[in-house]
């Protein structure tokens, strides 16, 4: 069974090469517990990240007022 894992660390293996964060691999279930599990340098790719939904009811008070403009510093050495 192939199992697909993405890197979140710089490394290499004699058996893959080197990699970096973002890297994919497909590999078999055991190397790819070894580089999750054992070695702590990449995530299963399957895996979904659960993101809380958006509130449906938007906040009044930030969405209708505008924000203040960001206030610039002045210089004060005579130039």
């Amino acid at each position: 069974m192939q199992v697909q894992i993405i890197f979140t660390a710089h490394g290499s293996s004699t058996v893959t090469g080197n990699f970096a964060p973002g890297d994919t691999l497909r590999c078999d279930a055991e190397q790819a517990r070894h580089f999750v599990e054992d070695a702590q340098c990449a995530r299963y790719a399957d895996l979904t990240v659960q993101t809380p939904a958006a509130d449906p009811q938007p906040n009044a008070q930030t969405d209708s007022q505008p924000r203040p403009a960001a206030k610039r510093a002045r210089r004060n050495d005579g130039a």
